[in-house]
């Protein structure tokens, strides 16, 4: 085996793991380029090869998926595993990358199906029990009817898709119960799972999950702010907020996320959005400050806003406000919260169009338009 090949692809992950993204794409490319040098048999021939180009692939793959370019990361993990096809990783890899970046429930499902096949690792049965259970529930809501289509459902088979997403609801559970016999020490599995339960409507078991997650890890954010939403859900404000508060604790805490912009890069695209706004809509917003923070202050959390949320608007609508004498002006302004923007995003261009779309949703908010409004003009 060429020691210069592995060399290079072992020491693109350990920078991949580092985060380190140049130097895991100068580890990739150098082994690309020293792969190109040397013959290799077609796949199935020769087991040691095989296991050595697959792991290429993937590290490319995963380069793509950090990238954002879901269809290089799934072509990537395809060759990864027609190299290795005992290896139930490449197919959870590519699931991920189908759900998340290509918001393909339905394939993410399939592939989950073909790692459950060949799964004997504990961790692989795991993961692809809490990804496909994830895929099932976006399965459901693509299948599910839309409300404002209720007066024709009994003629176009509007009862048959509840049936379908009562199903795959069912099926998500299912799977789910399988967890309770496992030995999970990874507290992002026990959010996952809080998570799916939360989009079930299944606070108890969304409850227990995210307690569970706590218990391995009394850290770990990502907990504490979906215990934070059941309570939300159960109308419990106290408990949220002790909860949400401790997620804002240890997000400030944490190091800037990887996709990070500066503070007058930031600015700038901010600005670039508003301009884009009509001349009309651009003098009505005359008096309204953009203001810029990394995430809603420990006194806007306390009053029941969200910690993560992306933006905010606060004040009086323009509709509803009123033109007597005497009126108290309000103090409108337009929050941006530049933190958790960076955390969502998988690359700067990715940010630029969150915070286009956050500012443009929030400046909606003010001339009136609620949350139903936005979905159909695309800024929900």
């Amino acid at each position: 085996m060429d020691k210069q090949l592995t060399d290079d692809i072992a020491r693109g992950w350990t920078h991949l793991e580092d985060e380190d993204l140049d130097g895991a794409r100068s580890a990739y490319q150098g082994a690309r380029e020293r792969m190109a040098s040397v013959s290799w048999p077609p796949p199935g021939e020769d087991g040691d090869s095989d296991a050595v180009l697959a792991d290429l692939s993937a590290l490319g793959g995963a380069l793509a998926e950090r990238a954002g370019d879901g269809e290089a990361a799934l072509q990537a993990f395809r060759e990864a595993h027609e190299r290795a096809p005992q290896e139930s990783r490449y197919f959870l890899w590519a699931a991920d990358v189908t759900l998340g970046l290509l918001d393909d429930p339905a394939g993410a499902a399939a592939l989950c199906d073909r790692a459950l096949d060949v799964a004997v690792e504990d961790d692989d049965l795991v993961h692809a029990v809490v990804l496909k259970a994830e895929a099932l529930i976006g399965m459901g809501h693509e299948e599910a009817p839309d409300d404002d289509d209720d007066d024709d459902d009994d003629d176009d088979g509007g009862d048959d898709d509840d049936d379908s997403s009562s199903d795959l609801d069912a099926e998500a559970r299912r799977l789910l119960s399988e967890l309770a016999s496992c030995a999970i020490d990874e507290p992002q599995v026990w959010c996952r799972a809080g998570d799916i339960y939360l989009a079930l409507g299944d606070l108890d078991e969304a409850e227990s999950a995210y307690k569970a997650a706590i218990a391995v890890d009394g850290d770990f954010a990502d907990a504490f702010h979906g215990l934070g939403t059941v309570y939300a859900e159960r109308e419990d404000f106290g408990r949220m907020v002790e909860a949400w508060l401790e997620v804002r604790r240890s997000d400030l805490a944490s190091p800037p996320p990887l996709i990070h912009m500066d503070a007058d890069g930031f600015q700038r695209v901010a600005e670039a959005a508003f301009a884009e706004l009509p001349e009309e809509a651009r003098r009505h917003l005359a008096n309204v400050p953009i203001l810029i923070d990394d995430a809603p202050s420990e006194e806007l959390v306390r009053e029941g806003i969200d910690p993560r949320l992306l933006g905010l608007f606060s004040g009086v609508p323009l509709p509803e406000k009123s033109t007597a004498a005497g009126q108290i002006p309000s103090l409108d302004g337009i929050y941006l919260f530049q933190r958790n923007l960076e955390r969502t995003c998988h690359s700067m261009e990715h940010l630029e169009d969150e915070i286009r779309t956050t500012l443009l949703h929030e400046t909606a908010h003010f001339f009136g338009l609620e949350d139903d409004d936005l979905e159909l003009i695309g800024l929900g």
